[in-house]
């Protein structure tokens, strides 16, 4: 009989100087979920850290043989370190480490405390490597893994993308049953999120969503999605694809599927502007089965950036999904790129766009070159905060890159003025909200206006931060 493993998968926290959404949003760790799911017939633990899980409790009570993290480039050291702490408590405990980062830079993970660097798809990856484990055959025989050996990391070679998304599992959230009333988004909660797709079928230059998965776009069938869905716990679902509305016929069927079956929930998914101006009447069935609120990234209100970014849209056609969004009694979530060339001229007709469209809901970052992409090797000599030694302000509500017109200082001045802008309480409402936000939601909202004000402080800190932990020898290659 195959041996049963004790697996342990670690969401590892967020640094203090990470900025944005982690005051106003804490969502289920959907991909540690997936992985859960991938290997049903071993006993799989998952701790949270973001809302204070104790690792070393765990450690200690769990005894795992295996103990794998994720993390996003904002928070790599903390991964790290959670690979650092499981080797302190036991060295022949074995680490894992992926993600999207990871995917494509797993060379930013070479430490002597992670074993494995997973740079293929994960659930692939995991069911193979414990099975490799349970037969004791080299590791190296599973491909899409980096190894950390003596002789320095062994990359095992490509694993693409699976083409066949509909052999996924339904992920497991029993994993982080106990926290499912802590998951939400501003004052909404319980809050689930779901992903119908992988991929997206464009190409933004700022993205590298595409080559994460191959450069394709894969969907899965509109039945399972439903499934899903009616499987959820929670009454509140954010889709959080990509692009979740990208063809008229899918959004058509999950629509028709959903209503057949009564289920009653409401929605927020990622859509671009140019299909909420050709498919009106998509959207307008779908608020009919509880859709309240499209997350849109308009990205610039001028056509040359747009064209710059890639973008295939107009800045008329994010000025026409405004007006649906108006019509249709949707919350539109807007959000926009800042260029580092940026000019208190540029600021002041962003702030007067957010007024003239009503906009309230915005999320305003600076452009961040993402390792991978094309857009990092073009930046490269602008930057200013080196993501290996300053991976906290990388939390696209950091400049990365140097303003050529303003001091960093003016810069977050004029980014918090627009932020000012948006959700000033004594400007007309043009756009929909369901309800006054509580107090809880706005104390939330002064706070991240206030540490946009203060923003420029933070790269003293974390430069003071790195200084000290490379003079302490923390997590030494």
């Amino acid at each position: 009989m195959d041996r049963v493993m004790r697996v342990l998968l670690v969401r590892p926290g967020q640094p203090s100087s990470t900025r944005g959404l982690r005051h106003i949003t804490v969502c289920e760790p959907l991909e540690l979920e997936y992985l859960a799911a991938a290997v049903p017939e071993h006993e799989v633990r998952v701790l949270d850290l973001l809302l204070g899980d104790d690792l070393q409790s765990s450690l200690s009570q769990f005894r795992p043989q295996l103990v794998g993290t994720t993390c996003y480039i904002n928070n790599v050291p903390q991964a790290i370190e959670v690979c650092a702490l499981v080797k302190a408590f036991d060295p022949t405990i074995t680490t894992l480490l992926g993600g999207v980062h990871a995917v494509l830079n797993p060379g930013d993970f070479a430490h002597r405390v992670v074993d494995i660097v997973v740079h293929g798809e994960g659930m692939a990856v995991l069911r193979e490597l414990v099975s490799t484990m349970e037969a004791g055959v080299p590791l190296a025989r599973v491909a899409g893994i980096c190894l950390n050996a003596p002789a320095g990391f062994k990359n095992t070679g490509l694993r693409p993308f699976p083409v066949n998304v509909a052999s996924f599992p339904m992920p497991d959230r029993d994993v982080v049953k106990s926290h499912r009333d802590d998951y939400h988004y501003m004052d909404i909660r319980p809050l689930a999120i779901m992903k119908t797709s992988w991929g997206c079928p464009y190409a933004c230059t700022f993205c590298y969503n595409r080559e994460l998965v191959g450069g394709r776009y894969h969907t899965r069938p509109a039945e399972a999605v439903v499934s899903e869905i009616e499987s959820l716990y929670a009454p509140h679902v954010f889709i959080v694809d990509d692009v979740f509305f990208c063809g008229r016929r899918r959004a058509l069927l999950i629509h028709d599927l959903i209503k057949a079956r009564g289920i009653c929930k409401e929605y927020a998914v990622y859509c671009r502007a140019d299909f909420i101006v050709q498919h009106e009447d998509v959207l307008r069935a779908w608020r009919e089965i509880g859709l309240r609120v499209l997350r849109v990234g308009m990205e610039a209100i001028h056509d040359r950036e747009l064209q710059d970014y890639n973008k295939r849209i107009s800045s008329e056609c994010n000025l026409e999904a405004v007006e649906v969004c108006r019509r249709l009694g949707l919350e539109l979530s807007a959000s926009f790129l800042l260029k580092p060339d940026y000019g208190k001229q540029d600021f002041a007709r962003l702030r007067r766009y957010i007024r003239q469209t009503g906009l309230t809901h915005v999320f305003l970052n600076p452009l961040t070159p993402l390792p991978g992409t094309a857009l990092h090797e073009q930046t490269k000599d602008d930057i200013i905060a080196d993501y290996r030694r300053m991976a906290p302000l990388w939390d696209f509500q950091h400049a990365v890159l140097k303003p050529a017109k303003l001091s960093l200082k003016s810069f977050y001045h004029q980014m918090g003025m627009a932020y000012l802008t948006a959700v000033n309480p004594f400007r007309p409402r043009k756009l929909v909200l369901r309800r006054f936000p509580p107090l809880s939601a706005v104390w939330k909202l002064i706070r991240i206006l206030w540490e946009v004000f203060r923003a420029h402080r933070d790269h003293d800190l974390v430069a003071n931060e790195d200084r000290r932990r490379r003079e302490a020898g923390s997590v030494k290659p």
